[in-house]
């Protein structure tokens, strides 16, 4: 029998500002199941003036961190007792033997959490759920949410329960995820090894993500399968005409070290044309100021706008009111951005560093792909080229969104993922 009630373990959405891509899937999700719950497992304000799928229909939110109890000695033992069986080879493998103790004390704290929440899910579907017998846990990310996943199947023995997880980028290169987070403990993510083999089927991104997870970890292959993103199709709008006084150059992404986006002035002051900058995005305080360093260094304050967080309509109107020449990704380690598929539907070039997942939708037919140390000066030169032949910019502009029309479009995506978890018992 199809599945008819699908439960979606997030971070945080749909609070706050993150996981907006989320909503292109959400979508598809509505067309394929009769009720979709979504638990923010990451959540604990539950700010409902920042619920962004308020009075949506077929759509449950659990606040799960609301429901916690407090923890029984006997529930204390038992995760104990448990963590010892789950951490067990995840120590073995990664840490070393003076490490131990702190480890411990982490892989603990985390499993007692994951115990909470998972006896609160446990009641909610007992109260809400009675008659659910099949249940498919699918995690957005391969994050805590599997420890939960795991624990509520140990607990729900009377119900058929399938674990699945789509794997990104952060939740697969650890190394790069530290990197980000360097006070971070411990220098990876905990239980990896555990949540690989509980889960029964891991959904990467990218060609990229399943072929590290297969030689990095010794997954089997059977267990991994490639599920795209996707965006919604929204360049049906018809296309602005193009300003040929200067070129329009976008940026879409946290303002971090690993997104680089303190690069584009160089880049821009040794392009030939007037540009104009813009940057959807923000990021901390000391970040956002080596930014403005770079702006100010180039004198190009009146060439750029940062417009910081903005609803996620605003930009997709951004693209409809305005013909973008060129968007740019510059990190140094990526999936797939959601920021690059949503440029390829409107058929902008895209420039993107080879990093990991990039070089799957950047390519030399719908735009430029560079080393992720490439020189500033060099790129500039590439785009000069590109910009003085515009046979060129319209071929790629063409191969663009034929690049999303293929592997990126949502509908198509999502409802042959959807279509795997309707159907997985």
């Amino acid at each position: 029998m199809p599945v008819s009630t699908i439960f979606l373990l997030t971070k945080k959405f749909p609070f706050g500002h993150q996981e907006a891509y989320l909503f292109a899937e959400l979508a598809i999700l509505k067309q394929q199941f009769d009720k979709i719950v979504i638990i923010p497992h990451d959540e604990f304000e539950y700010d409902h003036s920042k619920n962004r799928v308020h009075g949506e229909d077929k759509v449950v939110i659990f606040e799960v961190n609301r429901q916690l109890k407090k923890t029984s000695i006997a529930t204390k033992w038992q995760a104990l007792k448990t963590a010892k069986k789950w951490y067990k080879i995840d120590l073995n493998k990664r840490v070393k033997k003076d490490e131990v103790v702190q480890h411990k004390l982490q892989y603990s704290i985390q499993m007692k959490h994951a115990f909470a929440q998972a006896e609160a899910v446990r009641k909610f579907l007992e109260d809400e759920f009675e008659d659910l017998h099949q249940i498919v846990l699918y995690n957005y990310w391969l994050h805590r949410g599997v420890l939960l996943s795991a624990r509520l199947k140990q607990l729900v023995i009377d119900r058929e329960v399938a674990i699945v997880s789509r794997a990104h980028s952060y939740d697969i290169y650890h190394d790069h995820w530290f990197d980000m987070f360097k006070e971070a403990n411990p220098k990876f993510l905990p239980f990896l090894y555990f949540k690989l083999n509980v889960v029964d089927k891991i959904f990467t991104i990218s060609d990229h993500g399943k072929r590290f997870i297969k030689e990095e970890y010794k997954v089997p292959t059977e267990k991994i399968e490639v599920a795209r993103l996707g965006v919604t199709d929204y360049a049906k709008a018809n296309e602005q005409s193009r300003d040929q006084s200067e070129l329009l150059i976008m940026t879409c992404s946290w303002v971090t070290n690993l997104k680089r986006i303190y690069l584009m002035p160089e880049i821009i002051a040794n392009i030939d044309k007037k540009v104009r900058w813009v940057h959807f995005g923000s990021g901390h305080d000391d970040n956002l100021q080596k930014l403005y360093t770079e702006i100010d260094k180039y004198n190009l304050r009146d060439s750029c706008e940062v417009k910081g967080v903005v609803p996620h309509r605003d930009i997709i109107d951004f693209y409809r009111s305005n013909y973008v020449d060129l968007f740019l990704n510059l990190s140094t380690v990526e999936g797939i951005p959601v920021a690059l598929m949503e440029a390829a539907c409107f058929g902008v070039p895209l420039v993107a560093t080879n990093t990991v997942g990039n070089p799957e939708i950047v390519n030399n037919e719908n735009g430029i792909v560079v080393p992720v140390d490439f020189n500033r000066e060099n790129l500039a030169k590439m785009i000069n080229e590109l910009f003085a032949d515009d046979m060129q910019v319209r071929r790629k502009r063409a191969a663009s969104r034929k690049t999303f029309e293929e592997f990126y479009h949502a509908e198509k995506n999502y409802s042959n993922f959807a279509g795997k978890l309707k159907n997985w018992f």
